[in-house]
């Protein structure tokens, strides 16, 4: 291939073994980033991808350095609907006010597009932590799961909501606070006054505000342990990064070792304390609302 006549020919071996020639540095370089490109989408459909700085990224930070910072970059290829180069489980370091280190990876390209009770005309990229938060909080102080008056749907009214709402989301760098865009669902509804109700009746779309926790279908793509009626569905989907049972693991932010349980969003059906986590060992779970050992998984959008 190579024009031996003008310059030495520069050799790329792929990694299926199949040596190429090429003439020149920009041959090279070009052929070189294809060939990356394919591994990570080969690693990703094999399942084994395990995301990358996208900071680290020659290519990607080469793009990001045209802009403010990686938040702007980000919003650019959302407001474009513009994901090349992109994949699941790429991330962003993310340092909270506390000084823990919260990474977040990319966890679902445009899920809700043109869905929604006010059509989504705008993309959006979805962000995961990639660890849980390190100290527990509970879903309530007392151990019921049920709605209120004002916020019928639980999750909406609970401790946990608020906490994020109010203690965790302060905590993320000003920037990024800003940029985060309130998310939209269709939510189940548990709330009747003077009674104690055991199963979610009815749904409601509701305003999650800026910071969320996971739904089960979001995780597992199914329901396990809410409520049956499809109340508990709503308009949910699986992010592509829960694929697989070990994508569900969430290690400890304070050490990046220890396994931790975190909570969902939605509601044990059948009980009136219950309400869905994701246990330690990467099964579906339970645990009563006033439980001091479940973690919270704060996810954002873009």
């Amino acid at each position: 291939m190579a024009n031996d006549t003008t310059q030495e020919a520069i050799g790329l071996t792929l990694h299926n073994g199949l040596d190429l020639d090429f003439a020149d540095e920009k041959a090279r370089t070009l052929a070189t980033a294809n060939a990356q490109d394919l591994e990570r989408i080969n690693a990703l459909l094999r399942d084994e991808w395990e995301g990358r700085n996208i900071l680290e990224d020659a290519k990607l930070s080469a793009e990001i350095a045209k802009e403010p910072n990686w938040i702007a970059w980000a919003q650019n290829r959302c407001d474009m609907r513009y994901y090349d180069g992109l994949m699941i489980k790429d991330w962003v370091p993310v340092t909270l006010s506390d000084g823990t280190n919260m990474p977040y990876a990319m966890g679902r390209f445009d899920g809700t597009f043109g869905a929604g009770d006010t059509e989504e005309t705008t993309g959006s990229i979805d962000f995961v932590p990639i660890f849980a938060y390190p100290t527990a909080v509970q879903f309530n102080t007392t151990n019921t799961n049920q709605g209120t008056a004002a916020k019928p749907n639980p999750y909406c009214a609970s401790h946990l909501h608020e906490w994020e709402l109010n203690t965790y989301l302060p905590m993320l760098p000003a920037d990024l606070r800003s940029a985060i865009r309130s998310r939209r669902v269709l939510a189940e509804s548990r709330f009747q006054s003077g009674q104690t109700l055991t199963d979610s009746t009815s749904w409601a779309w509701t305003d999650l505000g800026k910071i969320w926790s996971l739904s089960e279908m979001e995780v597992y793509g199914c329901i396990v342990w809410g409520t049956k009626n499809g109340y508990s569905v709503g308009f949910d989907t699986q992010f592509p990064i829960f694929a697989q049972t070990k994508d569900r693991i969430r290690r400890s932010a304070a050490d990046g070792a220890t396994r931790l349980s975190w909570w969902l969003r939605a509601v044990g059906g059948s009980s009136s304390a219950w309400v869905c986590a994701v246990h330690a060992l990467g099964l579906a779970d339970c645990a009563d609302a006033a439980d001091t050992y479940v973690r919270p998984l704060p996810c954002f959008r873009l």
